[in-house]
């Protein structure tokens, strides 16, 4: 945690002097993203966007986390592809679960149940250049996660793909009883805590709410009168102590870190 620690700080450090220099940061920690739409969970974080690509021939039904890491880390200096460079794709076996029915999905954030018409949109996949993701499969997903913790951390995005993540694991379980929500508090838009558990794998996949992934408090003594709060770059936000154990870590921030969002 120390080492992830470390490198959230600096990231943060060395976006602070923009703020006094041209008052609007786009900033965004693209590297911790989960992609919820294969079997690859990385549990190697930095904060620039990597140069690394994904070689297929690796067994993902027999490898573990660790495994798949370590082969994925091995290859980042592989040419082949790049994960993030890429284009939306039609793929007539999607969608890989059906919100309608997902117990997990909230009322307010279900497309199809507040009248969208289309549905599109829920067919289309994310085909990097140069080669193929393997399939998303549940079962398997589920047996690598057993026994482990899975905690998003950021914004509403992160809680959307916190959902998503659910209701596709959700396909694999033949027990829907077996699955239950922890405890949560807080409006919809604002809740500070969310929890699924799979209890016949152990598993738990939690979201907590930390739009600046920092400490927010009170204005330094000597600032404009107009500064309503101060952002501690140098100090996570308190919630790290309920998810720094978590086996794989899951970060976003971006459209927070902008004018009307910090200046407003």
């Amino acid at each position: 945690m120390g080492s992830l620690h470390a490198r959230i700080q600096s990231a943060l450090k060395n976006i602070s002097t923009v703020f006094h220099s041209i008052r609007a940061v786009t900033f965004s920690f693209l590297s911790c993203i989960a992609l919820l739409g294969v079997t690859i969970l990385i549990t190697s974080f930095s904060f620039s966007k990597p140069n690394w690509s994904v070689n297929v021939d690796i067994d993902f039904e027999k490898s573990s986390i660790a495994d798949i890491s370590e082969r994925i880390n091995s290859q980042k200096n592989n040419n082949t592809g790049d994960v993030f460079s890429g284009r939306w794709v039609y793929d007539k076996t999607y969608p890989l679960y059906n919100a309608t029915n997902c117990p997990f999905v909230e009322p307010d954030l279900s497309c199809q149940t507040n009248g969208r018409p289309d549905r599109g949109y829920a067919q289309l996949k994310w085909q990097p250049l140069g080669y193929s993701l393997p399939v998303f499969n549940a079962s398997i997903t589920l047996s690598k996660l057993q026994n482990k913790r899975v905690a998003f951390i950021g914004d509403s995005m992160g809680r959307s793909q916190w959902e998503s993540l659910i209701c596709m694991l959700m396909e694999g379980v033949s027990d829907i009883q077996s699955v239950h929500k922890l405890q949560q508090n807080g409006h919809l838009k604002r809740v500070e805590y969310l929890g699924v558990h799979f209890s016949s794998f152990n598993l738990t996949i939690e979201y907590y709410r930390a739009p600046f992934l920092v400490e927010k408090g009170t204005p330094v003594q000597g600032v404009s009168n107009g500064t309503k709060a101060a952002l501690r770059l140098d100090k996570l936000v308190s919630s790290k102590l309920k998810w720094q154990d978590a086996q794989v870590l899951v970060f976003n921030s971006a459209h927070w870190w902008t004018p009307k969002k910090i200046f407003d």
